[in-house]
């Protein structure tokens, strides 16, 4: 018998989503970001993005690159 996953609630000390976190494959992430594979690779590269590897493939957490389009959009507010 397994137990369920628990996910930990949103505090004030940490920024966990209340809800199960979603992966995003490249292609996804290209749609969403409006940038090509090469650019996402680079963004990974500097660091600006953490891929997870499922075996072969290569995804994002869907929240993370909500956080970077949101950075972006609150830079050009500025």
């Amino acid at each position: 018998m397994s137990l369920p996953i628990q996910f930990p609630e949103a505090t004030a000390s940490n920024s966990f989503p209340t809800c199960p976190p979603r992966f995003i494959a490249i292609p996804e992430a290209m749609s969403r970001t409006a940038l090509c594979k090469t650019s996402l690779y680079q963004l990974i590269k500097r660091g600006e993005l953490r891929p997870v590897k499922l075996g072969k493939k290569t995804v994002f957490a869907e929240a993370e690159i909500s956080e970077w389009i949101n950075k972006r959009l609150a830079a050009r507010e500025v």
